[in-house]
């Protein structure tokens, strides 16, 4: 079952959310927050993570951009987010009784913040707010898909690390004029710019890219060219195995118990197993079988059947 999105935020919820920060015992801090959350679209382990030399210029002034740095992102995917007016201002605020090194968000003790103290204080606002379905994660979908829309109306993409933009694609006015492959090779220009930039909100400016090379290092390209299936499926099953779960928890897993393979399944089923609802996808329909209790449910069906008893993580 896919898990359970965080709800994306209005103008209205924002601004009851600094109003919450604003009448907080940490009004200076907590606003900062909530502003790098739907502003800059940082996961509250990057807040948790972010220093002064990462927002401050060479003068010491607040920069124009937000420098998130390999250390303090997720995965090491570092970026550079433009900053709004808004978070600048609650930079300088905040700069005036800090002094400007170290970590920028701090707890009242006088040490860093930790992320999961950033999680339950967006909690605690939501629920006395009265949001329902929101979570530390609301804000970064906000950040994100407002982001996706500006691209998207704009016609034209920005590139977030180096501020010049990206040349206008052909409009569609002039793109009915040209032939019919130079209109589908500029749709997929466009498209192919408009999901790496999104990309690169959300996370690395390269993630396609690592895909790609991970990709063919599989040999992905080959298999599918051939139609080989074993290798297609033996390398989906892993990349499911790290769905709703942190990769660490899923690599361990994998590490310690394995994983299920075409080569091990079809070995299973070449032993023409008594279980008629083996036989292909379309008859395994209703099979019931409850991979916690064991049995299969079905009083007609042998226990022989040989369903793999795999050690899967489950997520919560």
């Amino acid at each position: 079952m896919p898990g359970k999105q965080a709800k994306i935020l209005s103008t209205d919820h924002i601004d009851d959310l600094l109003f919450f920060a604003d009448k907080s015992r940490s009004p200076l801090r907590n606003r900062l927050i909530v502003l790098l959350s739907t502003k800059a679209g940082l996961r509250a382990g990057e807040i948790a993570k972010l220093t002064w030399d990462m927002v401050l210029g060479a003068s010491g002034e607040i920069g124009g951009v937000l420098e998130l740095r390999d250390h303090a992102a997720k995965m090491g995917h570092g970026r550079l987010i433009p900053l709004h007016p808004e978070l600048q201002h609650a930079f300088s605020a905040l700069r005036q009784s800090s002094p400007g090194v170290g970590p920028v968000v701090c707890s009242e003790r006088g040490g860093p913040m930790r992320p999961l103290s950033i999680v339950i204080w967006f909690q605690r606002a939501y629920e006395a707010l009265g949001f329902d379905g929101c979570s530390s994660h609301s804000g970064r979908r906000t950040f994100i898909t407002r982001a996706a829309r500006v691209v998207h109306k704009a016609g034209g993409i920005t590139d977030l690390t180096s501020h010049t933009p990206v040349p206008r694609l052909q409009r569609k006015g002039a793109a009915d004029c040209s032939p019919p492959s130079k209109v589908r090779s500029d749709q997929f220009e466009r498209a192919s710019v408009l999901i790496r930039t999104v990309c690169g909100l959300a996370g690395s400016m390269s993630l396609l890219d690592e895909i790609d090379a991970e990709t063919l290092k599989a040999g992905m390209d080959t298999a599918i060219a051939l139609g080989h299936t074993p290798p297609v499926f033996d390398w989906l099953l892993t990349a499911f195995s790290y769905q709703g779960i942190s990769d660490r928890v899923a690599r361990s897993y994998i590490e310690k118990h394995g994983t299920a393979s075409w080569s091990q399944m079809e070995a299973s089923l070449r032993a023409c197993p008594s279980c008629p609802k083996l036989r292909n996808y379309w008859h395994y329909e209703r099979c019931r079988y409850d991979k916690a209790a064991l049995p299969v449910r079905s009083p007609t069906i042998s226990m022989r059947a040989p369903c793999p008893a795999l050690a899967f993580a489950m997520a919560d």
